[in-house]
């Protein structure tokens, strides 16, 4: 006779994961200003789909070169609060 043992399945959890998103473009035109849009739209829905991701907060900054940290408050401000 074969003895056969049942291995319960774990149930994983998972974890949900808060984060924050930073956008940025370089000119403060109406073009820009548009991409700005989309990427802080493509941000919100994605964390809708995505039941692991709990969108903290959205920080973007209009006109500023990716190059520095100088004049992107909204990047500085999100560097803070992750602290």
């Amino acid at each position: 006779m074969i003895h056969v043992v049942k291995i319960p399945v774990k149930n994983k959890t998972k974890e949900v994961v808060r984060i924050a998103v930073y956008c940025r473009v370089s000119k403060n035109v109406e073009e820009q200003r548009s991409s700005l849009n989309i990427q802080i739209a493509y941000f919100k829905e994605l964390s809708n789909k995505v039941i692991e991701i709990d969108l903290a907060e959205v920080y973007h900054d209009v006109g500023r070169s990716g190059l520095r940290k100088n004049g992107r408050t909204s990047y500085k401000k999100m560097i803070v609060d992750g602290l």
